[in-house]
């Protein structure tokens, strides 16, 4: 139902100054305006753990000597591949300092609205849906923090959402992909404006549910801004479209002799009324979850050994049966379209066949074991080696998750077959050279991510214990380093102790560090109050030279 805005203004405002102490903006609510590139800047937040583009997200695959394409005009009555479109808008004011007991802090007002436009076959553009929000910003404090408002003058606040969330109180110590920086109380007014935008993006998102019906492969989506906000929108047939991007991205391609190109460089040469080729910022991009779902299809006939399941017993089996589902009509099991199957095929066929270096084959020597058998049969004592060096980067992956789903679910799950003479050992040790490779730090989110984070934060408490050397801490995914209880640290350059993993150390503990030389080691541990520097003796056979 329609809200009276007079009415729901002046009763926050009486809210306000029942609860605090007020100082008007001068002269009245002043608008914020945001100066810097929108775009940009979240194109950095977003994307903050990816620089290097190696991979293209074309077929066939682009010469790197003709990396543009041309875009001839389409006139409105033509037939459109694209008929919705998503676009949000958002303003932000700054109404007045709060003042409560010895806390000052900005209140600030915002409206974000979002609506999708339908084109219809003349070219005529209408409103297909539209929605709008008010949203008051103001930090939450004590005790959640020292910033803001106290918690009954919050909950007081809270009072005043609307049921159906036109108006909300929003907290502006409160972290997301557009706010990721330690609240304080100079950017609290800069937090408002990126908590304002987070739920306009948000808005956005609610209204991609409003055109599902329509959407197919002649009628898609465009959604002004990325495709990612915390994590990719799973939604078919939508593409993104910024209108700025990040300057820094270095594009690299081919093995033997790699070319490079930067940002520049590639616009450099664009010609009129053309575009670059499409790049994937992923080895494997599936923004729409298409890739998933084809996959969890395959596993389901395999699983319930459906008629098709015969058809699938070995990878050249599996890779002709989606050749002959590629060329039939109709949706694949009702859902995929043929070119789905073939880029699924295609992705399938470079890690089974074209690049993969001997891990996939058709079937197994008598001498040879399955990993995972081996590993659920685990026993105390015994240490297993698992070389994957000569692996590729994609197998490698796919060990390293193979070995730590295993045995996470041999110690989280009653194991069959166990018995009093061979018991599930109390503790098992991942030991795993430069950890960072599978859990990056930065916002990029993976299956093998969330595994290592599942055995870092869950583990411990049930005998999983994982242990990793690598040579930058800062590398490693924050939620590992910060649930580490044992952290070792040999002779490491200023720049990487300047960074926030490093900040348990005294500065002129760090200054040591910089000076450690080979054989000298820093422990950090609960039971130190210190960190404590341990030397390792050389062998007896050098002594000599020591």
């Amino acid at each position: 139902m329609p809200h009276a805005l007079s009415d729901l203004f002046a009763r926050v405002v009486d809210e306000l100054a029942s609860n605090l102490d007020l100082l008007p903006a001068v002269g009245g609510a002043v608008e914020d305006l945001e100066r810097p590139d929108v775009d940009e800047i979240e194109d950095i937040l977003i994307n903050a753990e990816t620089r290097e583009v190696t991979q293209f997200l074309e077929t066939p695959t682009p010469d790197l000597r003709d990396l543009y394409r041309p875009t001839p005009p389409l006139f409105r009555n033509e037939r459109h591949l694209y008929r919705f479109f998503i676009d949000g808008s958002l303003r932000t004011y700054y109404l007045a300092t709060g003042i409560e007991v010895n806390r000052s802090f900005p209140i600030e007002l915002a409206q974000i609205g979002a609506a999708v436009m339908q084109r219809d076959d003349r070219g005529a553009v209408r409103p297909l849906a539209v929605r709008h929000r008010i949203l008051l910003l103001i930090p939450r404090g004590p005790p959640r923090g020292p910033l803001g408002v106290s918690d009954t003058v919050w909950q007081s606040l809270k009072r005043l959402d609307t049921s159906d969330g036109f108006f909300e109180v929003f907290d502006t110590t409160e972290r997301n992909v557009n706010t990721p920086e330690e609240p304080t109380i100079e950017n609290l007014r800069t937090r408002a404006g990126g908590i304002a935008r987070n739920r306009m993006h948000k808005l956005e998102i609610e209204l991609i549910g409003s055109t599902n019906r329509w959407r197919d492969d002649s009628a898609w989506l465009i959604l002004d801004g990325a495709v990612k906000l915390d994590e990719f929108i799973k939604a078919p047939y939508l593409v993104g479209v910024a209108k700025n991007f990040r300057k820094d991205p270095e594009f690299r391609f081919g093995r033997t002799r790699p070319v490079r190109k930067d940002i520049s460089a590639l616009l450099a040469g664009l010609p009129y009324a053309h575009r670059t080729v499409a790049f994937s910022f992923s080895n494997v991009a599936d923004p729409s979850g298409t890739i998933e779902g084809i996959y969890g299809e395959v596993k389901e006939i395999l699983v319930n050994n459906e008629p098709d399941a015969q058809k699938m017993r070995s990878w050249a089996g599996l890779l002709n049966y989606l050749r002959e589902t590629q060329s039939e009509k109709g949706r694949w099991r009702g859902m995929f379209a043929g070119s789905s199957i073939g880029m699924f095929r295609r992705h399938l066929r470079r890690i089974v066949q074209t690049r993969q270096t001997g891990i996939f084959v058709e079937s197994r020597a008598r001498n040879e074991k399955l990993l995972g058998d081996e590993l659920t049969n685990i026993k105390g004592g015994e240490t297993y080696v698992v070389d994957i060096a000569k692996l590729a980067d994609d197998e490698q992956t796919l060990v390293f998750g193979d070995i730590l789903r295993t045995i996470y679910a041999v110690k989280a799950e009653e194991a069959e077959g166990r018995t009093e003479e061979s018991p599930v050992p109390e503790k098992v040790i991942i030991f795993v050279d430069e950890l960072n490779k599978y859990a990056p730090a930065g916002n990029k989110e993976s299956p093998i991510t969330q595994q290592v984070l599942d055995v870092a934060e869950r583990g411990r408490s049930l005998g999983v214990i994982l242990i990793s050397a690598q040579q930058f801490t800062s590398a490693v995914h924050p939620r590992v380093t910060g649930n580490s209880a044992t952290r070792i640290i040999g002779r490491t350059g200023s720049s990487e102790l300047n960074a926030p993993d490093y900040r348990f150390l005294e500065q002129d503990v760090r200054l040591a560090v910089t000076r450690l030389v080979k054989g000298e080691l820093l422990i950090s541990h609960a039971v130190y109050r210190q960190p404590v520097k341990v030397i390792f003796p050389k062998p007896s056979y050098q002594q000599e030279q020591a």
